[in-house]
């Protein structure tokens, strides 16, 4: 009879321990899940303190939906502008035609550190200026986008007025 005793006594201990083992882990789970409300939280609060700078700067309004959208965007986008492929050319020559800007407007027109830099190409490229036709060997540190001196002033004067 004390065999019997100390087996379900054995029992009730490895029963209680998965019990805790059980309640712990779901503890745990649960803190995670308070703390990405949390995080999730404290994202939505410094979205909505952007938009609120945004409005005062005197920018176009724009609505709280809209802005978020454009921010998503523009992380989604952050580090994903494509830059020339080294190696050997593709057998195919590429069609002519007039490039347009790989850039998404949120960093063509954000403000950062849009500032010229003289590249090192054998041949220059066109401007990205939609008025301009002439060929440059400048692009811009934050967009990667080809302006002529020029129009890189104008574009920046026109970015400081707005």
């Amino acid at each position: 009879m004390l065999v019997a005793v100390m087996t379900t006594c054995c029992q009730k201990k490895e029963l209680m321990k998965a019990v805790l083992t059980a309640q712990l882990r779901m503890l745990r789970e649960l803190r995670k899940l308070r703390m990405l409300k949390v995080f999730f939280h404290f994202l939505d609060v410094t979205t909505v303190n952007a938009w609120h700078l945004y409005n005062m700067s005197g920018l176009e309004q724009m609505d709280l939906l809209h802005f978020k959208a454009s921010a998503a965007r523009a992380l989604i986008n952050a580090g994903s502008i494509k830059t020339r492929g080294r190696g050997r050319p593709s057998a195919t020559p590429p069609r002519q035609h007039r490039a347009v800007s790989e850039a998404p407007p949120e960093i063509r027109f954000g403000s950062g550190n849009h500032r010229p830099q003289l590249t090192e190409a054998k041949h220059a490229n066109r401007c990205q200026d939609a008025a301009c036709t002439r060929r440059t060997k400048y692009i811009c540190m934050q967009c990667l986008v080809a302006l002529c001196p020029g129009c890189f002033a104008i574009t920046m004067v026109d970015r400081k007025v707005k």
